[in-house]
């Protein structure tokens, strides 16, 4: 089980830890249009929800739902398909792994066309995780 606290506490978790294993990942808190410099990882709570399963009978929270998506670009002229996804398992063990990590579940890990500048290759993944009290109970 992983602890927590906050949003801002979770994306430097995680970009934290990708950047010591990728020095040259720049890292934002929403996913830009363009990116200022590459390779490029967003990360961001998409959605934060009360779990209706385990409301009482007075309607009181016992569990958030969280939802994070994190998005990795790459320029690069030959090889950015590869180093988008290196970067998005980065991202994976530290969303995932319940050692080394937050013991989020990923829902789901596509490409997205990037609409600003299709020259780029980006991969989109999404991230659940049922909290209570900033720890991850199930995933």
């Amino acid at each position: 089980m992983s602890m927590f606290t906050s949003e801002n506490e979770i994306y430097d978790f995680v970009s934290g830890k990708c950047i010591e294993d990728e020095p040259e990942l720049f890292t934002v808190s929403a996913p830009p249009d363009s990116p200022e410099k590459f390779p490029c990882m967003s990360i961001s709570e998409i959605n934060s929800y009360s779990d209706p399963f385990t409301q009482t009978a007075r309607s009181t929270e016992n569990y958030t739902v969280l939802i994070y998506e994190i998005n990795v670009y790459s320029n690069q002229q030959v090889g950015k398909k590869a180093e988008a996804k290196r970067i998005a398992q980065l991202a994976d063990k530290y969303m995932c792994d319940k050692e080394e990590g937050l013991g989020f579940r990923r829902t789901s890990q596509t490409r997205t066309p990037n609409i600003a500048n299709p020259s780029v290759y980006r991969v989109t993944s999404r991230y659940y995780a049922k909290v209570r009290n900033s720890v991850v109970y199930s995933s």
